[in-house]
């Protein structure tokens, strides 16, 4: 393939190579209606340290300040600390550290690194030696502002680059160097150059190498190129005449290529260009892939669509063999719990119990997994009759011809006297794609009991993410009054666990002991970060690799209600990662929110106060998302409220979701109680060749599109609408 051939060229380069945005006011963090909150892994006597080790820096004795920091990096690194006023974003340690030591005078950080730098170029050596990103990790993480740190940086996001996560690649490029666009504004106030940041005083969190030694033009390069081969051409054209501002005359080898470096990325660029990998025409896990921001390309013009895999369908959901027409009124739109994936040529749902795979051409339905099976977890008191109780939500997702999928308790709520044993696990299993030749797709499986002895109940949230042969799901446990959630990691081939232990990320103190929860939280995969809103006033990111906490940010939790005491119309919303921004819509909290990555700081959050619903993917620079009475866009970049972009948009009518929509090419796919609409993603208008299609008000639900195939998982239904038999053989896999 062209893309493939492009891409090996490209990657064998570079394996031969021996605008600031403005901090936005802290969150204040002071929800009246919301339990307390804790974050775990905060530390007041790491921030004590590092608030001593700033005073010694103060009075000038560097010498003790610098070994005071370089021990916080070593032995409370991990340790997340408050750097604003009110504890309302917390951060790394030993992030915190390199901060200040990137911005020191250059006779301080020569003192500096004649302490590190025999070691950090030892662990540089032999992780050049062996391409071994783990010790080249030790090398930033313990060592940051060591002379072993810029070379460290580079191969980091060579070897990312080389395994094709341009994601992580161009985060190790930008920790060197940054972005052309920011550098281009930077030359006025360089970042390196602002006084060494104190206490709560930190102007900005952007971390960046403090004189590297590598050849900038060539990382600049290599970052825009990562953007490139991921598909991301947001703002490029800006990059590439920041580029030819800083780096116009740049010569070299780059890409394959020997010429101006400018030259070479505006060829890269072009139309013809063929780097970014051919769009993925799937349908894996909620929302479309790990991070909450699939765009798969849109389907064929539904008036080219043949009635034939129309008569296979619908298929019915549920225990009952009937059809109904859908409900549309009052609160029917809380009980669509299927979340479908596509796989195989098979459109796969999951409950508390079943896994049922449906063929897409024929609509053949063939159970694929029953927990219950022969007994084996015969304690579960399980409700699959339809429709489903309020807020349920069942997700499953498909990842390297496997299926991983929570089932079991379907409620997630304290211990109660009495309750019999078994009644409460919940599961995480993983099935094969193919059976055995006895018919079997389990391959492994993990119990969360009750645990009773301390009167604690433990369960899963919702299906994992599944990145680099590792299975990432939260996992809640109520106890001594409180609610705590943490992020667990499983091998994906054995289910072995990966870390020591579960990493704990928030405790609510106070939670009401009555209180039931259907609605299992999913983490998002952002970069090489996984990230859990909680609902409950806090958004945390871990390290992916390591399970490592980063940052953790509160926010206003007004509670699990809305200012009019009715309950929170927040549908199933994991945070969203695209263009390298986290968008979140907390249910306990009335704003949009735009986080950075990597470090949590706020980039801006939405005015004014709105309640979302969905939020639908972000593309061309613009942020879906639905509300009670509408959908909206706002401007991915600033938060601005694009107010020409709203349906409907005579500011008097109502039309309330019906379900979960999707971006798809140029189209944006909308079920509303008045059945689906189809907009254009440009102007929010309705899209005119589809109309045809939105006159039924069958097509009601979740949906999900591949393989040219449009998916509703309603209530009790399950609906498919595709090609003619005949071509969509020819979009299987």
């Amino acid at each position: 393939m062209k893309w493939k051939a492009n891409r090996n060229r490209i990657v064998a380069g570079l394996c031969c190579l021996a605008a600031p945005l403005v901090l936005l006011p802290a969150l204040r963090a002071d929800g009246a209606n919301a339990p307390p909150l804790v974050i775990a892994g905060e530390s007041d006597r790491t921030a004590h340290r590092l608030a001593e080790a700033d005073k010694l820096a103060a009075a000038g004795q560097w010498s003790d300040a610098l070994e005071e920091y370089q021990h916080i990096i070593e032995e409370n690194g991990d340790d997340l600390v408050p750097w604003d006023a009110d504890k309302s974003h917390c951060l790394q340690a030993r992030w915190l550290c390199h901060l200040r030591l990137a911005r020191t005078a250059p006779d301080t950080l020569r003192l500096y690194r004649d302490r590190v730098d025999a070691q950090a170029a030892k662990w540089l050596t032999q992780g050049e030696a062996d391409r071994d990103p783990r010790l080249l990790r030790r090398v930033v993480e313990d060592a940051f502002c060591s002379r072993s740190g810029d070379r460290a940086l580079d191969l980091l996001g060579n070897l990312a680059f080389e395994r094709g996560d341009f994601v992580a690649a161009e985060r190790w490029w930008r920790l060197l160097a940054l972005p052309p666009s920011q550098a281009a504004l930077d030359l006025q106030a360089p970042v390196a150059n602002h006084p060494p940041p104190t206490g709560t005083d930190l102007s900005s969190l952007i971390l960046v190498f403090p004189d590297p030694q590598v050849d900038l033009a060539r990382v600049r390069a290599k970052q825009i190129l990562a953007r490139l081969f991921r598909g991301e051409r947001q703002d490029l054209e800006e990059e590439l005449a920041a580029f030819r501002t800083l780096h116009g005359k740049a010569e070299g080898f780059f890409a394959g290529r020997q010429g101006n470096l400018a030259g070479i990325l505006q060829d890269l660029a072009g139309p013809d260009s063929s780097l970014a990998p051919p769009d993925q025409d799937s349908w894996t896990t909620f929302a479309g892939d790990p991070s909450r921001n699939h765009v798969p390309p849109a389907p064929p013009v539904s008036l080219q669509w043949h009635a034939s895999l129309a008569d296979s369908w619908p298929q019915q959901l549920g225990p009952e063999n009937r059809f109904t027409v859908p409900e549309t009124s009052g609160n029917a739109a809380r009980s669509l719990p299927f979340h479908p994936v596509l796989a195989g040529g098979q459109v796969l749902v999951a409950d508390a119990r079943y896994v049922t795979a449906f063929d897409l051409k024929t609509g053949r339905r063939t159970l694929w997994y029953d927990l219950l099976k022969d007994g084996r977890n015969g304690g579960l008191n399980l409700n699959l009759s339809l429709p489903a109780p309020a807020d349920l939500s069942y997700t499953l997702t498909v990842a390297d011809d496997r299926v991983y999928v929570r089932m079991g308790a379907q409620a997630i709520a304290p211990w109660k006297e009495g309750l019999p044993r078994g009644e409460s696990d919940s599961f995480l299993v993983s099935l094969n794609l193919r059976p055995d030749r006895n018919g079997n797709r389990q391959r492994w499986l993990v119990k969360k009991p009750l645990v009773d002895r301390r009167k604690a109940a433990e369960f899963f949230e919702g299906s994992p993410v599944v990145s680099g042969g590792r299975v990432y799901l939260a996992a809640t446990r109520y106890a001594d009054g409180s609610l705590t959630t943490a992020v667990e990691c499983y091998d994906a081939d054995t289910g072995a666990p990966c870390w020591r232990g579960p990493v704990d990320l928030c405790e609510s103190r106070g939670f009401p002991e009555a209180e039931r929860r259907y609605r299992h939280h999913l983490l998002t995969l952002a970069g090489p970060n996984v990230v859990y809103c909680s609902h409950t006033g806090a958004i945390v990111a871990l390290e992916a690799a390591t399970g490592r906490r980063l940052w953790a940010v509160r926010y206003p939790s007004r509670g699990a209600r809305t200012a009019e005491g009715e309950p929170s119309p927040r549908d199933l919303a994991p945070c969203l990662f695209a263009a390298n921004r986290l968008l979140a819509a907390p249910g306990d909290y009335d704003r949009l929110l735009c986080l950075d990555p990597d470090t949590g700081r706020t980039l801006w959050q939405g005015e004014p106060p709105v309640e979302v619903v969905h939020l639908l993917g972000v593309a061309e620079g613009k942020l879906i998302f639905t509300t009670p009475s509408d959908i909206r866009a706002v401007d991915v970049a600033t938060g601005r409220t694009l107010r020409h972009w709203m349906q409907p948009n005579d500011g008097t009518s109502r039309l309330p979701p019906f379900g979960r929509g999707l971006l798809a090419g140029h189209l944006v796919f909308w079920p509303t109680r008045q059945g689906l609409r189809v907009l254009n993603l440009e102007s929010g208008e309705p899209a005119e060749e589809w109309y045809p299609f939105q006159l039924s008000r069958e097509r009601l639900g979740n949906l999900a599109l591949a393989h040219g195939c449009l998916v509703v998982a309603g209530a009790r239904d399950l609906w498919v609408y595709g090609p003619e038999s005949g071509r969509l053989s020819e979009r299987l896999p």
